[in-house]
């Protein structure tokens, strides 16, 4: 939790000090430090694992995701698209607009931005994927 709640504000910290953020936007949070960094780092707690997970527990997890109480139905639909995509980038993937997604090709363009340049990777989308699109957008369209 400690590290998740570090990043967050560190992206505030970083964007709300970025002129070119401000564009557009009207939030401020007018930090001036990350009140994460007084809590001690506990490294048996935070430490990254290389394990991942089995075809059974994929398995598991997308027969039963949409059962858990705590998980909202998007959230679902997120864990399960990203699954269906061949492992993109989760943050790529579901920062995607409607405009990135090609349904007459059966394509979404992934922006890959590093090293201040950008690169568009297209992604092929199976039937399954686009299945689960639609409900998204079934679910999202009354949303705007």
């Amino acid at each position: 939790m400690r590290s998740y709640l570090c990043a967050a504000f560190n992206y505030v910290l970083r964007s709300q000090n970025d002129p070119r953020q401000h564009y557009g936007h009207t939030k401020h949070f007018d930090l001036k430090t990350n009140p994460v960094d007084e809590i001690p780092l506990q490294r048996d707690y935070e430490r990254v694992r290389e394990r991942a997970l089995t075809d059974d527990e994929v398995m598991k997890l997308w027969q039963n995701i949409d059962a858990i109480p705590s998980v909202g139905l998007l959230t679902s639909h997120a864990v399960k698209l990203v699954i269906v995509c061949g492992g993109q980038r989760p943050k790529q993937l579901l920062a995607c607009c409607w405009s990135d997604y090609d349904f007459q090709r059966c394509t979404v363009t992934l922006l890959d931005c590093k090293e201040n340049r950008t690169k568009k990777h297209v992604v092929p989308l199976t039937k399954i994927a686009l299945a689960i699109l639609e409900e998204v957008r079934k679910t999202t369209q009354n949303l705007n």
